[in-house]
């Protein structure tokens, strides 16, 4: 039985259409994991699903009159004020209970200022236990694990296998997908396939039908090859028995025998011709697209050794809450680093004071003269929302705006996608704009 359906949905903005006749079911108690690239729908379909959003076609059919959907967004869309209305209206629903698993044990002390401090991480934490708290029959998840650490994606990852309810996930995280969920549905074209098992079933699954696809593909351009060929040497026949056929000085039984065997090779090359035609019609084997690839490398200046940012006796508080103090450590030119932490610790915090974006309680930090950084935040809704990602990124020389379409192009946008307002991407496709202008600028 079916909690919920989605049939022949179509929806489109503008010009663009995003979902062309999507089917999708979901079954009680049943994981789904819902996948596709950047634009290809997948937040359309789950706002349709929660009902937040009118199909512009199709039919949606639901088990219940009632049924409860808990739809955790992503987490650009939670403000500090959205937190405070969620935290004074959760006392009597468990949502401090889950907060407080979740790691966010001071929640009742909090004010708004506070909710305004919150990292991403902590903005999914919260968003999960207001979703939890309210015990829904079905639980719609867009990108839940964007921005947790490893303890909060362990803790929903155990919670998912006892949540009584049916569970759609959307997300790029593949261990995530394939801890949690039984069953994949592809977005692609606009339309949903469906894929048995979870994350790494589905890919075995994909990467075979595309090589019985490509074997297929290949074996009717052998036959096209073929029978091209024979028509080719027909029609050459043909041509032969033809000048043949008014060649001066032969004999009238001569010119007639040419004559009648160029009638019997035309009539051979279009009969074949008809035969190829009426089995491309009826059994075309069509290319496999080839899976798209992301290809893109940071600009090395070839200089290596120098310290280029030190940080020292560094401290951040938050009133009484002290994120880091007593930090010290460098970074030379040419390295690559990682900053690992739990939510809440201090990572972004700490990215924005090198950024000098923000200002240390106490300590030194001291960035070498003539280094640029470059500085990609979880947000991207500080981007212009009517400029497309050509205008985002500000190059006007002709030879650097063809450099920044191929960088986009290998980031997974398409041509149309470029032109397009920001407002018109999704949330993948803007942060890609995002780091296509770290890849055009230069940074050290």
């Amino acid at each position: 039985m079916n909690v919920i359906s989605l049939r022949g949905i179509k929806k489109s903005y503008g010009d663009k259409d995003v979902l062309t006749g999507m089917e999708l079911h979901v079954r009680i108690k049943e994981r789904i994991g819902l996948i596709g690239i950047n634009g290809a729908g997948k937040t359309t379909a789950a706002n349709i699903l929660a009902g937040e959003l009118e199909p512009d076609e199709g039919v949606i059919e639901s088990s219940s009159d009632h049924l409860n959907i808990g739809y955790l967004r992503q987490s650009v869309e939670y403000s500090s004020k959205t937190f405070k209305a969620i935290e004074e209206a959760g006392h009597d629903k468990g949502f401090y209970t889950f907060a407080s698993l979740m790691g966010l044990r001071k929640l009742k002390k909090w004010n708004e200022e506070d909710f305004g401090h919150l990292s991403g991480g902590e903005r999914i934490k919260l968003a999960l236990a207001h979703v939890w708290a309210s015990s829904p029959d079905l639980l719609i998840l867009d990108e839940p694990t964007n921005h947790l650490d490893q303890e909060g994606i362990e803790w929903l990852i155990g919670e998912l296998q006892v949540f009584p309810g049916a569970v759609v996930i959307i997300s790029h995280d593949r261990y995530f997908l394939d801890e949690t969920v039984t069953r994949i549905f592809e977005l692609e074209k606009g339309e949903a396939k469906a894929y048995d098992g979870n994350y790494s079933a589905y890919h075995a699954q994909k990467a075979e039908n595309r090589r019985i696809e490509q074997i297929a593909y290949e074996n009717q351009q052998k036959d096209i090859r073929r029978i091209e060929s024979q028509m080719e040497q027909l029609q050459n026949w043909s041509e032969k028995a033809h000048k043949e056929s008014t060649k001066q000085g032969g004999t009238i039984g001569a010119k007639e025998y040419h004559r009648v065997k160029a009638k019997k090779m035309d009539i051979q090359v279009k009969s074949k011709r008809k035969r190829l035609e009426s089995e491309l019609r009826k059994h075309k084997a069509e290319k496999p697209e080839e899976e798209p690839q992301v290809d893109f490398r940071f600009l090395d200046a070839g200089k290596h050794g120098k310290r280029i940012i030190e940080v020292k006796k560094l401290k951040k508080h938050y009133g009484e809450e002290v994120l880091f103090e007593n930090s010290h450590f460098y970074v030379k030119r040419g390295e690559r680093f990682a900053l690992t932490g739990s939510n809440g610790s201090g990572k972004t915090t700490l990215l924005r004071i090198l950024c000098q974006e923000e200002n240390a309680t106490d300590g030194e930090v001291w960035v070498s003269p003539g280094v640029s950084i470059g500085y990609m935040s979880q947000d991207v809704g500080d981007l212009p929302a009517d400029k497309s990602a050509i205008e985002v990124i500000g190059l006007h020389d002709r030879e650097e705006q063809q450099r920044a379409k191929l960088i986009l192009t290998h980031l997974g946008l398409s041509r149309d996608d470029i032109i397009k307002p920001m407002q018109a991407l999704s949330l993948g496709q803007r942060t890609k704009v995002k780091l296509a202008c770290l890849l055009l600028h230069g940074y050290e």
